[in-house]
């Protein structure tokens, strides 16, 4: 790859549910499977320091860094964790701190695995994951390579959104692969926080009538779940708060089924056919997704929020809630196939959300 993966996002509109006219902008990524080496060190006194044991457990558990590590980007797995101690006061321990080396396979060498011997610390996130399919076809985003190469006579015009991924072999090491589907944590964090806030507002009976004609009320305790960002246009000048729920990216292991469907664009006026302006589309059939939701504080929800937040997630593995394009065609429902758990406690979907202990 010579260049970054691009996303293209678009900011949804929190009262209509529809795209912002002024939302659109792109984000630079490295490709999932990208592999880091980074070095922590800790000065102590003493040659075993639990703060040194506490950072371990939490770098052992994963976590995420950069940018929108709540709309699936950043998630990172540990591999491999290596400790080398140095006694600064002994000659050869001191001149071995010296002549350190940051080489990656100098580190490798010269350190000590430690990853099966770590205390893994529980985070207090609760983990749900939810089975759903298509009910029919999905297309989430766009790319410009279609996914099945040599089907029709030209390229389709609208092709789901897929990357290169980099994957790891013990006999091949790092290799390539793309046309991979994705769907990205964004795509389903802004159709679900629309619909929450529609439940929310049904809970609290805060309907269109009694609102104000530009655009609903925000709600606060929503914001603290979802998080913000500053809105301009209400002179929020540099607000902003990080959210508690983390969608993760969804990447299909399997060769999805692709359909083609072809459309004719109709005159505006006359409702007929327009000349020469056939166009095609590539599809998913019946995919399968899993989806995993990370919350952070749990306890921490309002009881209106977080019931709001089942009957958006019920509604989505009902076949209500659509995400992607073409939803007024019917595209981009999914129903469950296997019950949301809660992995954190070995918990069904009613009992995470009748409460958290």
């Amino acid at each position: 790859m010579d260049q970054p993966l691009q996303r293209d996002n678009v900011r949804i509109d929190g009262d209509t549910g529809a795209v912002d006219g002024r939302g659109k902008f792109s984000r630079a990524a490295v490709p999932r499977g990208t592999r880091f080496t980074f070095e922590v060190s800790l000065a102590s006194d003493v040659s075993v320091n639990p703060d040194w044991s506490d950072l371990l457990s939490v770098i052992a558990n994963g976590f995420r860094i950069g940018g929108a590590t709540r709309r699936g980007l950043g998630r990172v797995c540990v591999k491999t964790v290596s400790s080398q101690t140095f006694e600064l006061d002994k000659d050869d321990q001191y001149q071995a701190y010296c002549n350190y080396q940051r080489d990656p396979a100098a580190v490798a060498a010269a350190s000590k695995d430690i990853s099966s011997t770590i205390a893994r610390s529980p985070t207090g996130a609760h983990i749900l994951e939810l089975q759903v399919k298509a009910v029919d076809y999905v297309r989430i985003g766009q790319s410009k390579e279609p996914l099945a190469l040599g089907h029709a006579a030209r390229p389709p015009h609208q092709i789901p959104r897929h990357e290169t991924v980099i994957v790891w072999s013990k006999s091949q090491g790092a290799t390539l692969q793309e046309l991979r589907v994705v769907v990205p944590g964004s795509s389903i964090k802004g159709a679900l926080r629309h619909r929450v806030q529609f439940h929310l507002n049904c809970l609290n009976g805060s309907f269109a009538d009694h609102a104000p004609a530009d655009r609903m009320p925000d709600e606060p305790s929503l914001k603290s779940v979802f998080g913000f960002v500053a809105d301009r246009s209400r002179g929020e000048n540099g607000k902003a708060q990080a959210g508690i729920i983390s969608i993760d990216d969804v990447f299909l292991d399997k060769d999805p089924i692709i359909g083609l469907m072809m459309h004719n664009s109709l005159d505006r006026f006359s409702q007929g056919t327009r000349d020469g302006v056939l166009f095609s589309e590539e599809l998913l059939f019946e995919t399968p997704l899993s989806l995993c939701i990370e919350i952070s504080a749990a306890a921490q929800i309002d009881p209106k929020v977080r019931e709001a937040l089942r009957l958006a997630l019920d509604d989505f593995s009902e076949g209500r809630l659509a995400i992607g394009g073409g939803a007024a065609k019917g595209h981009g429902y999914f129903k469950k196939n296997v019950a949301l758990r809660d992995h954190t406690k070995s918990r069904s979907w009613t009992q995470f959300f009748g409460g958290c202990s």
